[in-house]
């Protein structure tokens, strides 16, 4: 939050007692940050009272999907290897990432050359047949995001 300052509180004095109150909605951006109260008493210049929390803020996946580096997606070509990258932010994390090929979910074979590892999807010796339109999925307890999605062209050898 750096250091916004918040305007809308409500405030109530009961004697020697002030008690103030923050209403907001934190965001994405405002997780890991401080919140802090500073309580001052201008009869007491020395006695000033701080406390801070650190924010936890819980929000649901979001996600960008990349080629791996160093592939040109567009001189691929058959018997070549590729991977992707799925990068997932979310809080908590994810507990699970789906790979899909054209909307349909991706299995691991390595025998086939298809390896997944978690935020990872690695084809080895790629086939025509494996052109198409890729994303991942990622879920926490917030919910489910969905990446970008990268059209994979393969040409013949």
């Amino acid at each position: 939050m750096g250091c916004r300052k918040f305007t809308t509180f409500f405030e109530t004095n009961e004697g020697n007692v002030s008690t103030s109150t923050l209403t907001f909605t934190p965001t994405q951006r405002d997780n890991n940050t401080a919140l802090m109260c500073r309580a001052e008493n201008t009869n007491l210049p020395n006695a000033v009272q701080e406390d801070e929390v650190k924010l936890n803020v819980y929000y649901p996946p979001t996600l960008r999907l990349e080629l791996g580096k160093g592939i040109n997606p567009n001189d691929i070509e058959e018997g070549d290897n590729v991977y992707f990258e799925c990068h997932v932010n979310s809080n908590p994390p994810a507990y699970k990432v789906v790979w899909k090929h054209n909307g349909v979910p991706i299995q691991g074979n390595t025998r086939a050359g298809v390896i997944l590892i978690t935020q990872n999807l690695a084809f080895q010796s790629i086939q025509r047949t494996q052109a198409g339109n890729y994303s991942c999925v990622a879920s926490n307890v917030e919910g489910d995001g969905t990446s970008n999605i990268i059209a994979l062209n393969v040409m013949c050898e």
